[in-house]
């Protein structure tokens, strides 16, 4: 079996080099982008279930049910550091 080695020209080398140099510069040259902030997505799982807390009292604010239905919701204490 005869391979011949790896052979790369002053050209190529060269070409390499330049375009390897170039390319952060290129990349500055993008406009700004507006960056969102990243989608973060918490699950916490209870093989078992939960039971469901009473709502009176101080327990109420320590449970693990947010305030509030759909997107007008309040977190309560056990749940804003999320």
């Amino acid at each position: 079996m005869n391979q011949k080695a790896f052979e790369m020209n002053r050209r190529t080398m060269l070409k390499a080099a330049g375009i390897s140099l170039a390319l952060p510069w290129m990349e500055s040259l993008m406009g700004a982008q507006d960056k969102s902030p990243p989608k973060r997505f918490c699950s916490i799982y209870f093989p078992y279930g939960v039971s469901l807390p009473k709502q009176d009292g101080e327990y109420g604010q320590w449970n693990w049910f947010p305030k509030g239905e759909g997107r007008d919701f309040t977190f309560n204490k056990s749940l804003e550091p999320l």
